[in-house]
């Protein structure tokens, strides 16, 4: 039997102490508190169908359902704040490693490629490491590359201070890693091995207007050293470099005391008369992930560079 609809006509109370309302069908809706109940003539006394009064209230709530609407929307509500809460912090994490990556990337890959291109003589192997120094502390921060715009003549050994280009922590800002170069100085630098030399020419040509400063990254972690009474802030960037043959190799051979054939070379790549001999180059920067030097995540970036250049037997 299809449910019916009530449709109210007259009204009359029952025994029950309810109301009783006609229906055309010939039955009739017994309402009893918040009950429903559907009499069907043809049917036995026993049978009835019952309703639940409230399911036929049309556009009606109680305070209770109300409450307990509102609470499920708010809990809705702030589950997906959260969420969005959530996707935004993840999100802005993502960009600043993705913005740490690509600096701490180009910075040594930059650093790679002047390394590569980098002029040698028996004089000079290419490019220098400087180390700094506090207290018994040794800090290698400091890379000298020569790399001469253009070619160089075969009777110069040493680099004029034009034809280098200084990678090193900003002395001021030490969190600010600097490529320096010096165009128009035709002053010949320090020998090789002078690297208090090089480090005094360096600062004394940073404070002139002629200096070109390149601002790599100014996210090196920096950390606080003290040593004397002498504080320094100290950058996270580093160098290290290694010969193949080193310089102990090449003097046990002028002494006789090795072989040429037996020194170290690369690849085996030597002859009679020259030998093929690297200068290799590891970088390490430590940069920070938040704003400021001294505090939050350091992300770690290695590289390494090599130059290659001739040896000859005798010199």
């Amino acid at each position: 039997m299809k449910r019916a609809t009530p449709s109210v006509v007259s009204g009359q109370i029952s025994r029950s102490g309810g109301a009783r309302f006609p229906h055309p069908s010939g039955g009739s809706w017994d309402l009893v508190g918040d009950t429903c109940w559907f009499r069907c003539p043809d049917r036995p006394p026993s049978w009835f169908r019952w309703f639940h009064y409230r399911s036929i209230r049309r556009g009606v709530f109680t305070v209770t359902e109300l409450l307990i609407a509102l609470a499920l929307v708010g809990m809705i509500a702030a589950a997906c704040a959260g969420l969005f809460l959530a996707s935004e912090r993840a999100f802005m994490l993502a960009k600043n490693y993705a913005t740490l990556a690509e600096e701490g990337q180009l910075t040594i890959e930059r650093i790679r490629r002047a390394v590569e291109r980098a002029h040698a003589t028996r004089s000079f192997p290419g490019f220098l490491v400087l180390q700094s120094s506090l207290g018994a502390w040794q800090f290698p921060d400091t890379l000298v590359v020569w790399w001469p715009n253009e070619g160089v003549s075969s009777e110069r050994e040493l680099p004029r201070m034009d034809e280098i280009v200084v990678f090193c922590p900003d002395p001021a800002e030490p969190q600010r890693l600097l490529e320096l170069r010096f165009p128009g100085d035709s002053e010949v630098g320090p020998p090789a091995g002078d690297s208090e030399a090089w480090r005094a020419a360096i600062a004394e040509r940073l404070q002139t207007s002629q200096a070109e400063v390149v601002v790599l990254t100014d996210r090196l972690r920096t950390v606080h050293l003290e040593s004397g009474g002498t504080p320094r802030q100290q950058a996270g960037v580093f160098f290290f470099d290694l010969f193949r043959p080193s310089e102990e190799d090449l003097a046990r051979f002028r002494m006789g005391a090795s072989a040429w054939e037996a020194l170290p070379w690369v690849q085996s790549a030597y002859g009679t008369q020259y030998g093929l001999r690297q200068h290799w180059l590891r970088i390490e920067l430590q940069l920070v992930s938040g704003g400021e030097a001294s505090v939050g995540e350091v992300i770690p970036f290695f590289g390494s560079a090599a130059l290659y250049y001739g040896v000859r037997r005798v010199d």
